[in-house]
């Protein structure tokens, strides 16, 4: 994940949000979209 994925996506799910989280999900799903979709459904 580049800085501007990693800007954008915590814009969507808040500064609060779990890195090593995210960074697990990336790297199952391949794509900011569809990690900050899973996070927020």
């Amino acid at each position: 994940m580049d800085e501007f994925q990693w800007s954008w996506l915590l814009a969507q799910l808040g500064r609060d949000t779990d890195p090593a989280d995210l960074e697990r999900r990336f790297f199952r799903l391949r794509s900011v979209r569809a990690v900050a979709l899973e996070v927020l459904g």
